[in-house]
């Protein structure tokens, strides 16, 4: 593997990374978003969800789409290769480099020399940074939306029947706690006498 491969194959790994954070911060605002309804209408109408399993799992499916959709769109050795040049301004030697790689005569063979010779220099990680995405602010405005459910009382928007069945379960609950409080200090008193 020459120094120019391996140049490329660092480009094309920088590529991905910026191209995998971008499509996860989409995806995951999106989860946020989602879990942050599922978790609005469980406070409205007091359902009692496993949310943190339903957060869990829309972050590790969020996490599978982002790199499934990364995978899908990556760049190829061409398309780094094209970056590359144009990030270190070598006007097209690495691109047209990569076309001439596999070709004998000497014509190519001088255009792949030339530009082993130009990339040997070459910081790939200082030409081709990893930044933040430019939809970091999606992901930064779903998490003061998440926080919104908190504002919701629970149980708001409950059926008054449920309402006044567990009324009448809680009713139903103390009177049977009351009573074995009762039945426990007339046995204690039974059983001194």
């Amino acid at each position: 593997v020459s120094a120019l491969d391996q140049q490329i194959a660092a480009a094309q790994r920088r590529l991905w990374t910026n191209r995998f954070l971008s499509r996860f911060t989409v995806v995951f605002a999106f989860a946020i978003v989602a879990v942050t309804l599922t978790w609005s209408v469980e406070r409205l109408f007091d359902l009692q969800w496993p949310l943190r399993w339903i957060a869990s799992s829309a972050s590790a499916l969020s996490l599978a789409i982002a790199i499934l959709w990364t995978a899908v769109t990556r760049e190829n050795a061409l398309a780094a290769a094209a970056r590359l040049d144009q990030a270190a301004g070598l006007r097209e030697r690495v691109s047209t480099s990569h076309f001439c790689s596999a070709a004998d005569d000497e014509f190519a063979q001088a255009v792949v020399a030339d530009a082993q010779r130009a990339v040997r220099g070459l910081s790939v990680g200082r030409l081709i940074r990893i930044a933040p995405p430019p939809q970091w602010g999606w992901a930064l405005a779903a998490v003061f939306v998440a926080a919104l459910p908190l504002l919701i009382p629970i149980g708001v928007l409950k059926p008054a029947q449920a309402k006044a069945s567990e009324e009448r379960q809680a009713v139903i609950h103390s009177t049977k706690v009351a009573v074995k409080h009762q039945m426990d200090q007339l046995r204690e008193i039974a059983a001194k006498t």
